[in-house]
């Protein structure tokens, strides 16, 4: 996170979102943004907008842990589903018999944003309401306690087992576990620069070759399967959907919404052929 990304987000995606929700539930009045205070973040009279409609207010220096709204178990939540989306990956490569080695490589910055969307979805509204409760107390209801929720012990029984199934990864037990879900735990969520790192940054002269190293870790764009491919797939996920126990006419829908999209684009295509093409190489 750095200043101009935060501006970006608070301008492109924070505001309008809002006025999104305001207009689905009927809410009105003026928006309070609560953050922590972080060395990235630029000054909060700085980001008034429309008339001080929108503020931001920063909660003091070294009491993120204490009453951040998000530290009360939002992000323990999301680094949780987060890890559970990871090894399920990691499974899924091992039955293509891949290395752990290779898993993590064939990791891209694209796989790391849709796990972390699954991961924010699956992350309870109860949860968040009772993010609150430290900063509010007056706001606090009997149903939501005010100390953090201990770990999901079930959750984490959950993931020793998966954890299991990975090739050299049998020893793990529950007290692993807990260390692996916890390591990062007290990262700031960016980095801390000593004045000598910061130093050595602006000395740093300009290198032509940065833009080929980061050109090498571009991800090629895959080749797109064919419409006849998709439709194919979604008939089989289709079928085999709803022999599982856990089908549910939601998922089912989508499925086979999807399935009439990728018809549709077929027949469309054929339509599109001209006879000549056949003759033309």
């Amino acid at each position: 996170m750095d200043t101009q990304v935060f501006i970006e987000w608070y301008d492109a995606v924070f505001i309008p979102e809002v006025k999104k929700h305001q207009i689905e539930t009927g809410d009105t009045g003026n928006v309070l943004l609560v953050i922590d205070n972080a060395p990235s973040d630029p000054s909060n009279l700085s980001l008034e907008r429309e008339d001080g409609k929108f503020k931001v207010i920063f909660l003091p220096p070294n009491v993120t842990s204490v009453l951040q709204p998000m530290d009360q178990g939002v992000i323990e939540a999301f680094k949780r589903y987060y890890r559970k989306a990871l090894l399920r990956s990691v499974l899924i490569g091992q039955e293509e018999d891949k290395t752990i080695l290779e898993i993590y490589k064939g990791i891209n910055l694209k796989d790391a944003v849709n796990m972390a969307a699954e991961a924010w979805a699956n992350v309870k509204a109860t949860t968040l309401k009772k993010t609150w409760n430290k900063l509010c107390p007056a706001v606090e209801s009997e149903a939501s306690p005010t100390s953090k929720e201990p770990p999901n012990e079930n959750f984490v029984s959950e993931m020793v087992e998966l954890m299991k199934e990975v090739s050299g990864f049998e020893e793990c037990d529950q007290e692993i576990e807990h260390e692996w879900l916890e390591f990062d735990e007290n990262d700031p969520g960016y980095e801390l620069l000593t004045d000598n790192d910061i130093i050595a940054q602006v000395q740093v002269p300009e290198d032509d070759d940065d833009e080929d190293e980061f050109s090498d870790d571009i991800v090629s764009a895959e080749k797109c399967p064919s419409n006849k491919e998709a439709f194919k797939c979604f008939e089989t996920a289709i079928k085999w959907l709803e022999q599982q126990d856990e089908c549910d006419s939601v998922q089912l829908l989508s499925l086979k919404r999807l399935r009439d999209l990728a018809a549709k684009k077929r027949v469309s295509k054929l339509k599109q052929t001209n006879m000549f093409d056949f003759f033309l190489d």
